[in-house]
């Protein structure tokens, strides 16, 4: 019992040493990546809005930049969870839904592909703004994974030990001593 209690005490150390580095180290690295590629994004908005001639183009650009630096801002504090929030203010409450609507209206009228493009990328960028927030979980869910698919491999193991004749087990282990 107390090597399994030690080897539970030591897999929740790494696993709290993992997280630490992950968090530490890792998240900000990861998020200044991501910063200077937003940052890139927003460079190609700008090219985008001195070329645009289009009204509508001009406004979806416009509002993209808008959208590239507030995401910018807002890069640390970007998550799972502030997604689930927005989706569920986007379905309970109108006034939010008209304006988010409002806002994909005026990217959807813009006849220049670089919208759509730029639009995609500032996308992707919050999906990786998110999962790189949340990347410390894969340390938790992970071996549990692990696990459950070992438990897996076992239980087919077991099914195969249990029709197993006398005589073919023999093969595998020293049979018992027999107790007279």
């Amino acid at each position: 019992m107390n090597n399994v209690l030690l080897l539970l005490f030591g897999a929740l150390v790494v696993l709290a040493v993992l997280h630490y580095v992950y968090e530490a180290v890792a998240i900000p690295v990861l998020r200044l990546k991501l910063r200077h590629h937003l940052f890139a994004v927003r460079d190609r908005v700008r090219t985008a809005m001195t070329a645009a001639t289009a009204p509508d183009d001009r406004a979806a650009l416009e509002e993209l930049h808008s959208s590239s630096n507030t995401i910018m801002r807002w890069l640390d504090v970007i998550n799972m969870d502030l997604l689930n929030k927005t989706m569920r203010q986007y379905n309970r409450d109108a006034a939010f839904r008209k304006a988010v609507e409002a806002r994909n209206a005026l990217l959807s009228r813009a006849a220049d592909p670089e919208v759509e493009a730029i639009r995609g990328q500032l996308a992707k960028s919050v999906v990786r703004a998110a999962i790189i927030s949340g990347g410390a979980w894969a340390f938790y869910i992970l071996p549990v994974i692990a696990v459950s698919d070992m438990v897996e491999t076992i239980r087919a193991a077991v099914r195969q030990v249990v029709v197993l004749d006398e005589r073919s087990l023999e093969t595998l282990v020293t049979p018992p001593p027999v107790e007279a």
